[in-house]
Protein backbone atom coordinates (compact mmCIF):
# COMPACT_ATOMS: atom_id res chain seq x y z
CA UNK A 1 0.00 0.00 0.00
CA UNK A 2 1.06 3.62 -0.52
CA UNK A 3 1.67 6.05 2.32
CA UNK A 4 -1.50 8.03 3.30
CA UNK A 5 -1.46 11.81 2.81
CA UNK A 6 -2.14 12.33 6.54
CA UNK A 7 1.47 11.38 7.36
CA UNK A 8 3.54 14.46 8.15
CA UNK A 9 6.68 12.88 9.63
CA UNK A 10 8.67 9.72 8.96
CA UNK A 11 11.14 8.52 11.60
CA UNK A 12 13.84 6.11 10.44
CA UNK A 13 15.18 3.74 13.10
CA UNK A 14 18.25 1.52 12.74
CA UNK A 15 19.97 -0.89 15.15
CA UNK A 16 22.17 -3.94 14.95
CA UNK A 17 20.53 -7.33 15.40
CA UNK A 18 22.43 -10.21 17.00
CA UNK A 19 22.88 -11.70 13.52
CA UNK A 20 24.43 -8.38 12.46
CA UNK A 21 26.90 -8.55 15.32
CA UNK A 22 27.89 -12.12 14.41
CA UNK A 23 28.30 -11.13 10.75
CA UNK A 24 30.50 -8.17 11.70
CA UNK A 25 32.82 -10.47 13.64
CA UNK A 26 33.18 -12.79 10.63
CA UNK A 27 33.40 -10.22 7.83
CA UNK A 28 34.44 -6.95 9.55
CA UNK A 29 31.54 -5.25 7.74
CA UNK A 30 29.79 -2.26 9.34
CA UNK A 31 26.18 -3.43 9.32
CA UNK A 32 24.97 -0.21 10.91
CA UNK A 33 26.46 1.80 8.04
CA UNK A 34 24.70 -0.52 5.60
CA UNK A 35 21.37 0.08 7.34
CA UNK A 36 22.03 3.81 7.43
CA UNK A 37 22.50 3.87 3.65
CA UNK A 38 19.36 1.76 3.05
CA UNK A 39 16.99 3.69 5.36
CA UNK A 40 18.40 7.10 4.39
CA UNK A 41 17.63 6.31 0.75
CA UNK A 42 14.01 5.44 1.59
CA UNK A 43 13.59 8.61 3.67
CA UNK A 44 15.01 10.82 0.93
CA UNK A 45 12.62 9.31 -1.62
CA UNK A 46 9.56 9.92 0.57
CA UNK A 47 10.78 13.42 1.41
CA UNK A 48 11.18 14.24 -2.28
CA UNK A 49 7.96 12.61 -3.51
CA UNK A 50 5.61 13.43 -0.62
CA UNK A 51 7.22 16.50 0.97
CA UNK A 52 7.18 14.99 4.48
CA UNK A 53 9.65 15.75 7.26
CA UNK A 54 12.11 12.91 7.94
CA UNK A 55 14.50 12.07 10.75
CA UNK A 56 16.88 9.15 11.36
CA UNK A 57 17.57 7.62 14.78
CA UNK A 58 20.63 5.39 15.05
CA UNK A 59 20.96 3.00 18.02
CA UNK A 60 24.70 2.66 18.65
CA UNK A 61 24.34 0.44 21.74
CA UNK A 62 21.26 -1.79 21.58
CA UNK A 63 20.19 -3.18 24.95
CA UNK A 64 17.81 -6.01 25.71
CA UNK A 65 15.01 -3.76 26.97
CA UNK A 66 13.39 -0.44 26.12
CA UNK A 67 15.45 1.20 28.89
CA UNK A 68 18.62 -0.11 27.25
CA UNK A 69 17.72 1.38 23.85
CA UNK A 70 17.92 5.14 24.32
CA UNK A 71 16.95 6.13 20.76
CA UNK A 72 14.03 3.70 20.65
CA UNK A 73 12.80 4.98 24.01
CA UNK A 74 13.00 8.51 22.61
CA UNK A 75 10.97 7.34 19.60
CA UNK A 76 8.21 5.82 21.78
CA UNK A 77 7.98 8.99 23.88
CA UNK A 78 7.58 11.00 20.66
CA UNK A 79 4.86 8.67 19.32
CA UNK A 80 2.86 8.98 22.54
CA UNK A 81 2.47 12.73 21.94
CA UNK A 82 1.57 12.82 18.22
CA UNK A 83 -1.84 12.82 16.60
CA UNK A 84 -3.03 9.51 15.06
CA UNK A 85 -2.17 8.78 11.40
CA UNK A 86 0.43 11.59 11.22
CA UNK A 87 3.64 9.57 11.76
CA UNK A 88 5.31 6.59 10.09
CA UNK A 89 8.34 4.61 11.25
CA UNK A 90 10.83 3.27 8.71
CA UNK A 91 12.87 0.14 9.57
CA UNK A 92 14.82 -2.53 7.69
CA UNK A 93 12.36 -5.18 8.88
CA UNK A 94 9.58 -5.44 11.46
CA UNK A 95 11.74 -7.43 13.87
CA UNK A 96 13.96 -4.33 14.38
CA UNK A 97 11.17 -2.95 16.57
CA UNK A 98 11.29 -6.05 18.76
CA UNK A 99 13.41 -7.28 21.69
CA UNK A 100 12.60 -7.25 25.37
CA UNK A 101 9.90 -8.85 27.50
CA UNK A 102 6.37 -9.76 26.35
CA UNK A 103 5.16 -6.86 28.48
CA UNK A 104 7.36 -4.47 26.50
CA UNK A 105 6.20 -5.98 23.22
CA UNK A 106 2.65 -5.20 24.34
CA UNK A 107 3.62 -1.59 25.08
CA UNK A 108 5.09 -1.19 21.59
CA UNK A 109 2.11 -2.69 19.71
CA UNK A 110 -0.38 -0.70 21.79
CA UNK A 111 1.35 2.59 20.90
CA UNK A 112 1.54 1.64 17.21
CA UNK A 113 -2.16 0.77 17.07
CA UNK A 114 -3.45 3.56 19.30
CA UNK A 115 -1.55 6.24 17.41
CA UNK A 116 -2.10 4.50 14.05
CA UNK A 117 1.61 4.59 13.25
CA UNK A 118 2.43 3.26 9.80
CA UNK A 119 5.50 1.06 9.44
CA UNK A 120 7.62 1.37 6.30
CA UNK A 121 10.04 -1.39 5.24
CA UNK A 122 11.97 -1.64 1.94
CA UNK A 123 9.26 -3.98 0.64
CA UNK A 124 5.93 -2.58 1.85
CA UNK A 125 4.01 -0.29 4.18
CA UNK A 126 2.15 -1.83 7.16
CA UNK A 127 -1.06 -0.36 8.60
CA UNK A 128 -1.52 -1.40 12.28
CA UNK A 129 -5.29 -0.88 11.97
CA UNK A 130 -5.49 -3.39 9.12
CA UNK A 131 -6.23 -6.85 10.56
CA UNK A 132 -3.84 -8.71 8.27
CA UNK A 133 -1.06 -6.19 8.80
CA UNK A 134 -1.69 -6.17 12.56
CA UNK A 135 -1.26 -9.96 12.63
CA UNK A 136 2.00 -9.64 10.73
CA UNK A 137 3.29 -6.99 13.15
CA UNK A 138 2.34 -9.09 16.19
CA UNK A 139 3.86 -12.20 14.59
CA UNK A 140 7.20 -10.59 13.74
CA UNK A 141 7.51 -8.95 17.17
CA UNK A 142 6.66 -12.26 18.86
CA UNK A 143 9.19 -14.14 16.73
CA UNK A 144 11.81 -11.48 17.48
CA UNK A 145 11.18 -12.05 21.17
CA UNK A 146 11.39 -15.85 20.84
CA UNK A 147 14.59 -15.60 18.82
CA UNK A 148 16.09 -13.28 21.41
CA UNK A 149 15.22 -15.69 24.26
CA UNK A 150 16.55 -18.66 22.31
CA UNK A 151 19.85 -16.95 21.55
CA UNK A 152 20.16 -15.74 25.13
CA UNK A 153 19.50 -19.23 26.49
CA UNK A 154 22.09 -20.76 24.16
CA UNK A 155 24.62 -18.12 25.19
CA UNK A 156 24.00 -18.78 28.90
CA UNK A 157 24.28 -22.54 28.43
CA UNK A 158 27.51 -22.16 26.44
CA UNK A 159 28.97 -19.91 29.16
CA UNK A 160 28.22 -22.57 31.80
CA UNK A 161 29.66 -25.30 29.57
CA UNK A 162 32.85 -23.36 28.88
CA UNK A 163 33.18 -22.44 32.55
CA UNK A 164 32.93 -26.11 33.51
CA UNK A 165 35.81 -26.72 31.08
CA UNK A 166 37.91 -24.21 33.02
CA UNK A 167 37.58 -21.29 30.64
CA UNK A 168 37.30 -17.75 32.00
CA UNK A 169 33.75 -16.47 31.42
CA UNK A 170 33.76 -13.37 33.61
CA UNK A 171 34.67 -10.87 30.91
CA UNK A 172 37.76 -8.68 30.67
CA UNK A 173 36.79 -6.57 33.71
CA UNK A 174 36.72 -9.70 35.90
CA UNK A 175 40.25 -10.89 35.08
CA UNK A 176 42.02 -11.06 38.47
CA UNK A 177 44.98 -8.76 38.99
CA UNK A 178 48.13 -10.73 38.24
CA UNK A 179 46.59 -12.67 35.35
CA UNK A 180 46.01 -12.09 31.64
CA UNK A 181 43.58 -13.85 29.31
CA UNK A 182 44.75 -16.12 26.53
CA UNK A 183 42.25 -15.23 23.79
CA UNK A 184 42.80 -18.53 21.98
CA UNK A 185 42.27 -20.91 24.91
CA UNK A 186 40.08 -18.58 27.02
CA UNK A 187 42.27 -19.57 29.96
CA UNK A 188 43.95 -17.28 32.46
CA UNK A 189 47.74 -17.10 32.44
CA UNK A 190 50.06 -15.41 34.96
CA UNK A 191 50.99 -11.91 33.83
CA UNK A 192 54.72 -11.57 34.37
CA UNK A 193 54.26 -7.81 34.89
CA UNK A 194 52.01 -8.15 37.95
CA UNK A 195 51.95 -11.79 39.15
CA UNK A 196 55.00 -11.12 41.34
CA UNK A 197 53.07 -8.36 43.14
CA UNK A 198 50.39 -10.88 44.16
CA UNK A 199 53.12 -13.20 45.46
CA UNK A 200 54.67 -10.26 47.33
CA UNK A 201 51.31 -9.45 49.00
CA UNK A 202 50.86 -13.04 50.19
CA UNK A 203 54.48 -13.18 51.42
CA UNK A 204 54.08 -10.00 53.49
CA UNK A 205 50.77 -11.23 54.91
CA UNK A 206 51.69 -14.87 55.64
CA UNK A 207 55.45 -14.75 56.33
CA UNK A 208 56.03 -11.20 57.58
CA UNK A 209 52.64 -11.00 59.40
CA UNK A 210 51.94 -7.54 57.95
CA UNK A 211 48.29 -6.36 57.85
CA UNK A 212 46.34 -4.77 54.98
CA UNK A 213 47.33 -1.22 55.87
CA UNK A 214 50.99 -2.11 56.25
CA UNK A 215 51.07 -3.88 52.88
CA UNK A 216 49.32 -0.89 51.33
CA UNK A 217 52.03 1.41 52.68
CA UNK A 218 54.84 -0.88 51.48
CA UNK A 219 53.45 -1.06 47.94
CA UNK A 220 52.96 2.70 47.86
CA UNK A 221 56.49 3.40 49.05
CA UNK A 222 57.93 1.05 46.44
CA UNK A 223 56.01 2.83 43.70
CA UNK A 224 53.93 -0.19 42.69
CA UNK A 225 50.67 1.01 41.06
CA UNK A 226 47.36 -0.47 42.20
CA UNK A 227 45.16 -2.58 39.85
CA UNK A 228 43.42 0.67 38.91
CA UNK A 229 46.73 2.32 38.06
CA UNK A 230 46.79 4.60 41.11
CA UNK A 231 49.58 5.07 43.60
CA UNK A 232 47.46 4.25 46.65
CA UNK A 233 46.38 0.67 47.38
CA UNK A 234 43.09 0.50 49.26
CA UNK A 235 43.36 -2.06 52.08
CA UNK A 236 40.20 -3.80 50.81
CA UNK A 237 41.85 -4.34 47.44
CA UNK A 238 44.55 -6.28 49.26
CA UNK A 239 41.95 -8.24 51.20
CA UNK A 240 40.12 -9.20 47.99
CA UNK A 241 43.38 -10.53 46.57
CA UNK A 242 44.06 -12.57 49.71
CA UNK A 243 40.67 -14.35 49.57
CA UNK A 244 40.51 -14.92 45.79
CA UNK A 245 40.86 -18.64 45.00
CA UNK A 246 41.70 -17.80 41.39
CA UNK A 247 45.31 -17.40 42.58
CA UNK A 248 45.56 -21.14 43.33
CA UNK A 249 44.17 -21.90 39.85
CA UNK A 250 40.54 -22.47 40.93
CA UNK A 251 37.70 -21.22 38.73
CA UNK A 252 34.54 -20.16 40.59
CA UNK A 253 31.50 -19.33 38.48
CA UNK A 254 27.77 -18.90 39.09
CA UNK A 255 28.31 -18.57 42.85
CA UNK A 256 25.76 -15.83 43.51
CA UNK A 257 22.60 -14.37 42.07
CA UNK A 258 20.80 -11.04 42.40
CA UNK A 259 17.14 -10.71 43.26
CA UNK A 260 14.95 -7.60 43.56
CA UNK A 261 13.27 -7.22 46.95
CA UNK A 262 11.25 -4.62 48.80
CA UNK A 263 12.89 -3.03 51.82
CA UNK A 264 11.12 -1.75 54.94
CA UNK A 265 10.24 1.51 53.15
CA UNK A 266 8.72 -0.34 50.20
CA UNK A 267 11.58 0.51 47.83
CA UNK A 268 12.94 -2.12 45.46
CA UNK A 269 16.57 -3.03 46.08
CA UNK A 270 18.81 -5.72 44.60
CA UNK A 271 20.05 -8.29 47.11
CA UNK A 272 22.86 -10.75 46.47
CA UNK A 273 22.44 -14.37 47.55
CA UNK A 274 24.78 -17.35 47.34
CA UNK A 275 23.59 -20.18 45.14
CA UNK A 276 23.19 -23.73 46.39
CA UNK A 277 26.43 -25.73 46.15
CA UNK A 278 25.09 -28.01 43.39
CA UNK A 279 24.38 -24.93 41.23
CA UNK A 280 27.87 -23.47 41.57
CA UNK A 281 30.64 -24.23 39.09
CA UNK A 282 33.94 -24.85 40.88
CA UNK A 283 36.87 -26.10 38.78
CA UNK A 284 40.20 -26.76 40.59
CA UNK A 285 43.42 -26.55 38.53
CA UNK A 286 41.65 -24.60 35.78
CA UNK A 287 44.81 -22.61 35.05
CA UNK A 288 48.34 -22.12 36.31
CA UNK A 289 48.36 -20.91 39.93
CA UNK A 290 50.29 -17.89 41.13
CA UNK A 291 50.12 -18.91 44.81
CA UNK A 292 50.65 -22.42 46.17
CA UNK A 293 47.78 -23.93 48.17
CA UNK A 294 49.77 -24.12 51.40
CA UNK A 295 50.46 -20.36 51.36
CA UNK A 296 46.86 -19.58 50.39
CA UNK A 297 45.44 -21.78 53.18
CA UNK A 298 47.74 -20.14 55.73
CA UNK A 299 46.44 -16.74 54.62
CA UNK A 300 42.86 -17.92 55.15
CA UNK A 301 43.76 -19.20 58.62
CA UNK A 302 45.19 -15.79 59.53
CA UNK A 303 42.09 -14.07 58.13
CA UNK A 304 39.78 -16.37 60.11
CA UNK A 305 41.86 -16.02 63.26
CA UNK A 306 41.78 -12.22 63.10
CA UNK A 307 38.05 -12.30 62.52
CA UNK A 308 37.09 -14.77 65.22
CA UNK A 309 39.77 -14.40 67.90
CA UNK A 310 39.48 -11.31 70.13
CA UNK A 311 43.25 -10.93 70.52
CA UNK A 312 44.83 -8.41 72.84
CA UNK A 313 45.64 -6.29 69.77
CA UNK A 314 41.96 -5.39 69.50
CA UNK A 315 42.06 -3.71 72.90
CA UNK A 316 44.18 -0.98 71.38
CA UNK A 317 41.89 -0.43 68.40
CA UNK A 318 39.48 2.50 68.30
CA UNK A 319 35.76 1.78 68.35
CA UNK A 320 33.81 2.33 65.09
CA UNK A 321 32.68 5.85 66.09
CA UNK A 322 35.95 6.96 67.71
CA UNK A 323 36.85 10.67 67.14
CA UNK A 324 33.92 10.99 64.76
CA UNK A 325 30.97 12.35 66.76
CA UNK A 326 31.08 15.91 68.16
CA UNK A 327 28.84 17.46 70.81
CA UNK A 328 26.83 20.36 69.33
CA UNK A 329 27.00 22.33 72.59
CA UNK A 330 30.74 22.41 73.30
CA UNK A 331 32.19 21.17 69.98
CA UNK A 332 34.24 18.51 71.76
CA UNK A 333 34.50 14.90 70.68
CA UNK A 334 32.15 12.48 72.40
CA UNK A 335 33.70 9.37 73.87
CA UNK A 336 32.48 5.83 74.32
CA UNK A 337 31.63 4.69 77.84
CA UNK A 338 30.60 1.16 78.75
CA UNK A 339 29.77 -0.57 81.94
CA UNK A 340 27.89 -3.43 83.57
CA UNK A 341 24.64 -2.82 85.41
CA UNK A 342 23.13 -5.34 87.82
CA UNK A 343 19.43 -5.47 88.63
CA UNK A 344 18.17 -7.56 91.54
CA UNK A 345 15.55 -10.24 90.81
CA UNK A 346 12.87 -11.57 93.13
CA UNK A 347 14.74 -14.84 93.63
CA UNK A 348 17.74 -12.97 95.01
CA UNK A 349 19.88 -13.30 91.89
CA UNK A 350 20.86 -10.47 89.59
CA UNK A 351 20.25 -9.69 85.91
CA UNK A 352 23.40 -8.34 84.31
CA UNK A 353 23.23 -5.87 81.43
CA UNK A 354 26.11 -4.46 79.40
CA UNK A 355 25.50 -0.77 78.68
CA UNK A 356 27.30 1.27 76.04
CA UNK A 357 26.99 5.05 75.57
CA UNK A 358 28.46 7.98 73.69
CA UNK A 359 29.14 10.65 76.26
CA UNK A 360 30.18 14.30 76.42
CA UNK A 361 31.95 14.70 79.75
CA UNK A 362 31.86 18.51 79.74
CA UNK A 363 28.12 18.76 79.03
CA UNK A 364 27.17 15.66 81.06
CA UNK A 365 24.99 14.23 78.26
CA UNK A 366 24.97 10.70 76.93
CA UNK A 367 23.08 8.68 74.31
CA UNK A 368 22.99 4.99 73.53
CA UNK A 369 25.98 4.05 71.39
CA UNK A 370 23.93 1.57 69.34
CA UNK A 371 21.27 4.19 68.57
CA UNK A 372 23.87 6.60 67.15
CA UNK A 373 25.43 3.85 65.04
CA UNK A 374 22.00 2.83 63.68
CA UNK A 375 21.21 6.45 62.76
CA UNK A 376 24.51 6.77 60.87
CA UNK A 377 23.67 3.59 58.93
CA UNK A 378 20.19 5.01 58.15
CA UNK A 379 21.73 8.25 56.86
CA UNK A 380 24.05 6.30 54.56
CA UNK A 381 21.25 4.09 53.26
CA UNK A 382 18.39 6.57 52.88
CA UNK A 383 20.11 9.92 52.37
CA UNK A 384 23.18 8.84 50.40
CA UNK A 385 22.36 5.64 48.50
CA UNK A 386 18.59 5.55 47.91
CA UNK A 387 18.17 9.29 47.31
CA UNK A 388 17.88 10.78 43.83
CA UNK A 389 21.41 11.58 42.52
CA UNK A 390 20.51 15.21 41.74
CA UNK A 391 19.16 15.77 45.26
CA UNK A 392 22.30 14.21 46.76
CA UNK A 393 24.50 16.42 44.59
CA UNK A 394 22.79 19.54 45.94
CA UNK A 395 23.18 18.32 49.52
CA UNK A 396 26.87 17.71 49.03
CA UNK A 397 27.39 21.40 48.27
CA UNK A 398 26.27 22.24 51.82
CA UNK A 399 27.55 19.14 53.61
CA UNK A 400 31.07 18.96 52.16
CA UNK A 401 33.67 21.65 52.69
CA UNK A 402 36.01 21.03 49.76
CA UNK A 403 37.96 24.15 50.62
CA UNK A 404 38.52 23.10 54.23
CA UNK A 405 41.62 21.11 53.35
CA UNK A 406 43.22 24.39 52.37
CA UNK A 407 42.58 25.95 55.76
CA UNK A 408 45.33 25.92 58.33
CA UNK A 409 43.67 23.33 60.55
CA UNK A 410 43.15 20.96 57.62
CA UNK A 411 46.22 21.76 55.51
CA UNK A 412 47.57 18.37 54.34
CA UNK A 413 51.17 19.60 54.47
CA UNK A 414 50.80 20.66 58.12
CA UNK A 415 49.01 17.41 58.92
CA UNK A 416 51.91 15.47 57.38
CA UNK A 417 54.41 17.43 59.48
CA UNK A 418 52.39 16.75 62.61
CA UNK A 419 52.04 13.03 61.85
CA UNK A 420 55.75 12.63 61.21
CA UNK A 421 56.50 14.21 64.58
CA UNK A 422 54.09 11.76 66.23
CA UNK A 423 55.78 8.84 64.44
CA UNK A 424 59.14 9.93 65.82
CA UNK A 425 57.65 10.04 69.34
CA UNK A 426 56.30 6.50 68.85
CA UNK A 427 59.74 5.32 67.69
CA UNK A 428 61.26 6.88 70.80
CA UNK A 429 58.63 4.98 72.76
CA UNK A 430 59.79 1.73 71.15
CA UNK A 431 63.36 2.45 72.20
CA UNK A 432 62.25 3.33 75.74
CA UNK A 433 60.19 0.13 76.00
CA UNK A 434 63.17 -1.92 74.85
CA UNK A 435 65.36 -0.29 77.51
CA UNK A 436 62.81 -0.96 80.26
CA UNK A 437 62.46 -4.58 79.15
CA UNK A 438 66.22 -5.08 79.14
CA UNK A 439 66.54 -3.53 82.64
CA UNK A 440 63.74 -5.70 84.01
CA UNK A 441 61.42 -2.75 84.50
CA UNK A 442 58.86 -4.28 82.09
CA UNK A 443 58.00 -7.99 81.75
CA UNK A 444 57.98 -9.68 78.32
CA UNK A 445 54.19 -9.78 77.98
CA UNK A 446 53.74 -6.08 78.68
CA UNK A 447 56.68 -5.32 76.39
CA UNK A 448 55.17 -7.28 73.47
CA UNK A 449 51.78 -5.58 73.92
CA UNK A 450 53.41 -2.16 74.07
CA UNK A 451 55.47 -2.80 70.94
CA UNK A 452 52.40 -4.12 69.10
CA UNK A 453 50.42 -1.00 70.02
CA UNK A 454 53.19 1.41 69.01
CA UNK A 455 53.85 -0.43 65.74
CA UNK A 456 50.17 -0.26 64.86
CA UNK A 457 50.11 3.48 65.62
CA UNK A 458 53.16 4.01 63.39
CA UNK A 459 51.63 1.93 60.60
CA UNK A 460 48.33 3.83 60.70
CA UNK A 461 50.02 7.23 60.72
CA UNK A 462 52.34 6.27 57.86
CA UNK A 463 49.32 5.17 55.86
CA UNK A 464 47.57 8.45 56.58
CA UNK A 465 50.66 10.34 55.44
CA UNK A 466 50.55 8.44 52.15
CA UNK A 467 46.90 9.38 51.74
CA UNK A 468 47.62 13.03 52.44
CA UNK A 469 50.50 13.04 49.97
CA UNK A 470 48.13 11.64 47.37
CA UNK A 471 45.60 14.29 48.36
CA UNK A 472 48.09 17.07 47.62
CA UNK A 473 48.28 15.81 44.03
CA UNK A 474 44.50 15.78 43.54
CA UNK A 475 42.40 18.66 42.33
CA UNK A 476 38.70 18.71 42.99
CA UNK A 477 36.32 19.84 40.25
CA UNK A 478 32.64 20.61 40.25
CA UNK A 479 31.53 17.80 37.92
CA UNK A 480 30.97 14.95 40.37
CA UNK A 481 30.07 11.59 38.83
CA UNK A 482 27.11 10.81 41.10
CA UNK A 483 26.89 7.17 39.99
CA UNK A 484 30.46 6.70 41.19
CA UNK A 485 29.78 8.63 44.41
CA UNK A 486 26.69 6.57 45.27
CA UNK A 487 28.54 3.38 44.39
CA UNK A 488 31.23 4.35 46.91
CA UNK A 489 28.62 5.00 49.60
CA UNK A 490 27.02 1.63 48.86
CA UNK A 491 30.37 -0.17 48.98
CA UNK A 492 31.29 1.38 52.34
CA UNK A 493 27.91 0.46 53.85
CA UNK A 494 28.13 -3.10 52.51
CA UNK A 495 31.63 -3.49 53.98
CA UNK A 496 30.56 -1.97 57.30
CA UNK A 497 27.49 -4.22 57.71
CA UNK A 498 28.70 -7.46 56.17
CA UNK A 499 32.50 -7.31 56.00
CA UNK A 500 34.76 -9.27 58.32
CA UNK A 501 36.37 -6.21 59.87
CA UNK A 502 37.60 -5.27 63.31
CA UNK A 503 36.31 -2.23 65.19
CA UNK A 504 39.30 -0.18 64.13
CA UNK A 505 38.82 -1.07 60.47
CA UNK A 506 35.16 -0.08 60.69
CA UNK A 507 36.26 3.25 62.13
CA UNK A 508 38.54 3.74 59.11
CA UNK A 509 35.59 3.05 56.79
CA UNK A 510 33.39 5.67 58.47
CA UNK A 511 36.15 8.26 58.68
CA UNK A 512 36.70 7.80 54.96
CA UNK A 513 33.09 8.94 54.42
CA UNK A 514 32.51 11.50 57.16
CA UNK A 515 34.67 14.46 58.13
CA UNK A 516 32.75 14.72 61.38
CA UNK A 517 29.24 14.18 62.75
CA UNK A 518 27.61 16.70 65.09
CA UNK A 519 25.24 15.23 67.68
CA UNK A 520 22.47 17.58 68.82
CA UNK A 521 21.03 16.32 72.12
CA UNK A 522 17.26 16.93 72.44
CA UNK A 523 16.15 14.91 75.45
CA UNK A 524 16.70 11.49 76.94
CA UNK A 525 16.86 9.00 74.10
CA UNK A 526 16.33 11.69 71.45
CA UNK A 527 18.96 13.37 69.32
CA UNK A 528 19.70 14.64 65.81
CA UNK A 529 22.82 13.98 63.75
CA UNK A 530 24.25 16.56 61.34
CA UNK A 531 26.91 15.07 59.07
CA UNK A 532 29.78 16.66 57.17
CA UNK A 533 31.33 14.49 54.48
CA UNK A 534 35.05 13.91 54.08
CA UNK A 535 36.07 15.71 50.84
CA UNK A 536 38.57 12.94 50.10
CA UNK A 537 35.53 10.68 49.55
CA UNK A 538 34.92 12.46 46.25
CA UNK A 539 38.45 12.64 44.85
CA UNK A 540 38.70 10.72 41.55
CA UNK A 541 34.86 10.75 41.33
CA UNK A 542 34.74 13.64 38.89
CA UNK A 543 33.85 13.84 35.24
CA UNK A 544 36.84 14.66 33.04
Amino acid sequence: MSLPTTVETIIGYIRRSRQDLLREKKTNQDTLAEQHELISGILKRYEKEHGVHTELLSEIESGDSIEGRKEFKKLLEFLKKVSPRTVAVCVKELSRLGRGSMEEMGIITNILKRKHVYIITPYRVYDPQNKDDARMIDFYLFMARMEFLSIKERMVESRYTYAAMGRHMGGSSAIPYGYKLNERTQKLEPDERTAWVVQKIFHHYVVDKVGYNGISTILKKEGIPSPGGRGYWHPQTIRRILINRAYIGTLEFKKTYRQPEKNAEGKTIMKVYERAEHEQIIVPNAWEPIIDEDTFNKAQEILTGRRNSPTTRLDFEPNPLASLVICSTCNKKMIRQSGTQKYPKKDGTFSVYQKEFLMCKDCHIYVKYKSVEEEIIRILQEECIEVDPDILKERLKDLTDFSSIKKQDYDPAKQIEKLRAEIERHKDGLGNAGYKNTMGMMNDQVYELTVARLMREIEQKELYIEQLLAELQEEHTEGLDMDEVQFRFKTVLEYYLNGDFSKGEKNELLRGVFDYIVLEFISKGKFNLHVMFNPKMFFNATLH
